[in-house]
Order: structure tokens, then C-alpha cells, then sequence
């Protein structure tokens, strides 16, 4: 069986999490620029051997990989700072069992500290939509979140006299052209 890999660049190396769940008899080989993996999960056996898309520095991506209980990690090191394309030159392994990793895609391979949640929330965050013209959200007497549209906030309470739209709030519509204006 192939397994799924997940893959991602930076400038300097190729990233691979080989999704084998607590693989057994593991043999990983970077041979004249061909991925080798061979391993055993759950009375499944797991073989990959596929030419890479371009060379790699063999002396420094022999021993790098960690095994975790639901994947692989490995880290090659690139032959140059030129982008690849694909992982491998087999385009049809590319549709059905190569994915890309898009949160490790790119990111500087100095900085350890990297966590896709943070990524994730802080995208969420920027994201947050806030109505034109109007301030930072505020609480109401309520407790609700409200948008002013006047600078009638104070110590971030919404004064019961300030133009507001709670969060979420919509007027319905009578026609159609209402509701694409």
C-alpha cells in the first residue's frame, strides 16, 4: 500500500510528513535522489519508491526523519535554493497520494516556535468582518458586542445615545435591488 504524504518547501529543504499510524519495521532510504520508505501498521504493509523531482544533497538528508505515532517526519535538505514544482516526477502519485502542506509551506526552517493554531486563529482573527465607518467593537449595558458609529464610547461601554449596530444585526430587505445595493 502507498501511503499519504503531505509535503511543503522552504528555500533550503523539502518537508515530508509520511502518514504511516504507529509504523513498525521502519526503513527509510534517500538513494540517487529516489524516496525509499518501506514500514508496518496495523498488518499493513507500506512501500514508496519514487524518483524525487529534483536533487537533493544526499551527505545531509540521510538521518533525517522523527517518528511519531501517526506520522513521519522527514527533512531534506535541497541540492539548490531553486522552487520544485512537485515532490516527485510521477504526476499520477502527485493526484491520488501526494497532498500539500500548506501550513509548513514556506516557513523559515530557523524558527521552531512555529504552531499552525496560532496561523489558524490569528488568520480567523484578521478576518473578522467590521462594518465600514464604524469603530472597534464595545459592550453595551446588555453585555452585548456592539459597532458605534459615533465616537460616544467610553471606557469601552457603548452610551445608550450612540448610533449601534450589534453584532450580527441585519435589516431585512424588500426587493431584490435593496439587497444587492
Amino acid at each position: 500500500m502507498i501511503p499519504t504524504i503531505s509535503w511543503a518547501q522552504t528555500s533550503e529543504y523539502i518537508l515530508l510528513k509520511i502518514m504511516i499510524n504507529k509504523v513498525t519495521n521502519l526503513n527509510i532510504n534517500f538513494n540517487n535522489n529516489m524516496l525509499c520508505i518501506k514500514g508496518s501498521s496495523s498488518n499493513i504493509t507500506y512501500n514508496f519508491n519514487e524518483k524525487l523531482y529534483k536533487d537533493i544533497d544526499l551527505e545531509m538528508s540521510t538521518h533525517t526523519y522523527k517518528v511519531y505515532d501517526s506520522h513521519i517526519d522527514c527533512k531534506l535538505k535541497k541540492n539548490s535554493d531553486e522552487e520544485w514544482d512537485f515532490l516527485i516526477i510521477d504526476h499520477i502519485k502527485h493526484r491520488t497520494h501526494i497532498k500539500i502542506d500548506w501550513l509548513r509551506w514556506g516557513v523559515d526552517d530557523d524558527d521552531d516556535t512555529v504552531n499552525p493554531t496560532d496561523d489558524f486563529q490569528n488568520l480567523i482573527k484578521n478576518m473578522e468582518i467590521k462594518p465600514d465607518g464604524l469603530e472597534e467593537p464595545c459592550l453595551n449595558k446588555n453585555g452585548l458586542e456592539q459597532y458605534c458609529s459615533d465616537n460616544n464610547c467610553s471606557d469601552n461601554n457603548c452610551s445608550d445615545n450612540a448610533n449601534i449596530i450589534q453584532s450580527g444585526e441585519s435589516s431585512p430587505c424588500t426587493s431584490d435591488e435593496e439587497m444587492l445595493e
